[in-house]
């Protein structure tokens, strides 16, 4: 499947804006064509059925809200592939039970970032040691 990299958010930082940088027409023209590409290791159906917030099966923040236990939400500052509003659903989701932090700076997969990882890893510590 071709495109699954075609958000225009990925192109244009003032939709849904965080810390993240644009990303190049070019680069993300690449990363489409990419015999690594996501969208060419599975079929369309299995590619919507995961990722699709529109048409996945999987609704997680509808499954969130069934559950009770209690909720870290962290966005990450620069996250260039979960926008805030995605993770505004999730902490919706969970009401009262949430509680939400943003790790300013980091990317979405924290590359180069260690000291970041270690934030974060702190944060959660802290958070389980209070919160469970």
């Amino acid at each position: 499947m071709h495109g699954t990299g075609a958000d225009p958010a990925f192109v244009d930082v003032t939709l849904d804006p965080n810390g993240r940088k644009p990303r190049s027409v070019e680069l993300s023209r690449q990363l489409n064509g990419s015999h690594l590409s996501m969208g060419r290791l599975s079929t369309m159906r299995a590619w919507l059925g995961q990722w699709s917030l529109d048409h996945s099966r999987a609704d997680g923040p509808a499954s969130l809200a069934r559950t009770s236990v209690p909720v870290l939400a962290v966005s990450y500052g620069c996250d260039e592939l979960v926008f805030p509003t995605q993770m505004q659903r999730y902490a919706e989701a969970a009401g009262s039970r949430a509680q939400t932090q943003v790790l300013e700076g980091a990317s979405h997969f924290m590359v180069g970032q260690d000291a970041l990882k270690d934030q974060l890893a702190q944060r959660l510590i802290a958070w389980a040691r209070d919160t469970v």
